[in-house]
Parts: structure tokens; C-alpha cells; sequence
């Protein structure tokens, strides 16, 4: 009996790194492949289940919808690429705003923060879209969208790139001074190349939000993926079948950006 204890501690000895590690320690590739695998047969197993008890699962639907949900997915991620642009353009001015010398910049910056952090995206969406939009004049419902987004991520961003800036040693500017650079200067050779490579990560996760959070423009009415997808399962009654589609999609995408963005953090703490 003894002899079978001490033979089998051994044996948990020896594979361990495939249970448990430090609280520091990265979970090493085999683990993470194993313990992948098995996560992903229990959901095809828990899918096969569902499909037993509500019913048989029907893709025929799914596949007369297939160029609506192609179609969709494509909106999509136009408008993830523009709301991306457009919230970093806004979000670099607002960083402008907050770190200038005029109280008004600082106050408007301010408030536009706190407006964004306070509201819920879909309020925020509903107010801009059928009050502000409406009463400006924009009337196309992708372009009010896409500037609906991009100033509520813009706040994000901002954050991010103060954050960078904070984390750079004023140090910096001071050597940089000394050997007789601008300020211009300063900023393009020495300030911005540092600040890229400490928003990446931030940046890179920021974009997964984007695309998720486009699916709650289908409340104006815009034909993304998620509108286009419910649009065809309330049609065709295969709603399990068209979420299910839809969850697929969207983790299409927002997981190698997820990686990507570990990656990258990793990388950076490796630097650090």
C-alpha cells in the first residue's frame, strides 16, 4: 500500500505542470491544448444534447440565408474599421484636449468622459441617433452609426493613450531637451514611437470590443451581422441554428485578436 502511494505521488510529480502552477507561471502549451480540447468536446457534446431535446438541429435554413449572412458579416466589419479609425482620430484629439493649456478643452474633454462612462452604449446610441443625429440633419443611418461609435469609443481610447503617456518618465523629454530637439521633434522621435508599443495591447483588445458592440446598432436599423442573422431566424424559425452561426462568427474574429493582444502583452512585459 505504501509503495503504491510513493509510486503514484511520483507519478503527480511528474505531470503537475499539466495541473497546476504558480500564479505567475504561464499555462504551458500542451496544458492549454489538452484542457482546450476537452472543454471543446464537452460543448459539442452539450450542442448534440440540446439538439436531442429540442429538437433536430435544421441548416437548411441556413444555408437559403447564407449571401443575406454574408453580406452582414461584411457590414460589419466595414463598420468596425471605420469606427476604429474614427475613434482613434477622436481619441488622439481628446488626449490633445486633455493635456492642453485651455480650460475649455480640458472641461469639454472632461465631461465627454464622463458622459460616455456613465451612459450605456445603447442609450447612447438611441439618444445620438434619434435626437442629435436628427437634429443636425444626418439622415443616413451607416454614417450616424459610424460617428455614434466612434465618439463613445473615442473616450476608450483616450484613456489609453493618456496611460501611455503617464507611463513614459518625464525623463524623457528632459534628455530630449537637452540635446536640443523641438518639442515637435521630441513627440515623433522619441515620445510616440515608445507610446505605440505600450498601447498595443490596450489598442489591439479595444478592437474585439468594437466588433462585438456594432451588434447594437441593429436598434437604428442597421443590416450588420447580428440584425441580418435575427432578421433570417425570425423568418425561417431556425433560431437556435442562426445564433448559433452567429456566436461562431463573431469568435471568428475576436479570438486571434484576443491571442494577438496576449501576445503582445507578453511581449511587452518580456521588454519591460
Amino acid at each position: 500500500m505504501g509503495n503504491a502511494l510513493v509510486k503514484s505521488q511520483s507519478i503527480f510529480k511528474r505531470f503537475s505542470w499539466l495541473f497546476v502552477g504558480g500564479p505567475r507561471r504561464n499555462i504551458p502549451w500542451p496544458a492549454f491544448v489538452a484542457y482546450s480540447i476537452i472543454l471543446l468536446v464537452f460543448a459539442v457534446l452539450f450542442l448534440m444534447r440540446s439538439a436531442k431535446i429540442l429538437g433536430q438541429w435544421h441548416f437548411d435554413s441556413v444555408r437559403r440565408y447564407a449571401q443575406a449572412l454574408r453580406g452582414g458579416y461584411l457590414y460589419t466589419l466595414v463598420l468596425s474599421f471605420f469606427v476604429l479609425a474614427g475613434s482613434v482620430l477622436l481619441g488622439s484629439v481628446l488626449t490633445l484636449f486633455e493635456r492642453s493649456r485651455w480650460y475649455l478643452l480640458r472641461i469639454f474633454s472632461y465631461w465627454l468622459l464622463q458622459i460616455c462612462r456613465g451612459t450605456p452604449l445603447i442609450v447612447f446610441i438611441v439618444f445620438c441617433y434619434y435626437i442629435v443625429a436628427q437634429a443636425v440633419g444626418i439622415q443616413n443611418r451607416m454614417l450616424s452609426g459610424v460617428l455614434i461609435l466612434s465618439l463613445y469609443f473615442s473616450t476608450a481610447i483616450s484613456e489609453i493613450l493618456r496611460g501611455g503617456f503617464k507611463s513614459i518618465p518625464q525623463t524623457q523629454f528632459e534628455v530630449a531637451q537637452s540635446f536640443g530637439l523641438t518639442t515637435r521633434q521630441t513627440y515623433l522621435y522619441i515620445i510616440v514611437p515608445q507610446l505605440v508599443q505600450r498601447i498595443l495591447p490596450a489598442l489591439t483588445n479595444q478592437v474585439g470590443i468594437i466588433i462585438k458592440d456594432t451588434s447594437l446598432l441593429s436598434v437604428i436599423g442597421i443590416a450588420e451581422f447580428y440584425q441580418t442573422s435575427t432578421n433570417a431566424a425570425n423568418q425561417s424559425y431556425a433560431t437556435l441554428e442562426f445564433f448559433l452561426i452567429l456566436t461562431l462568427g463573431y469568435l471568428v474574429i475576436t479570438l486571434p485578436i484576443s491571442l494577438i493582444s496576449k501576445a503582445l502583452e507578453k511581449k511587452d512585459e518580456d521588454m519591460a
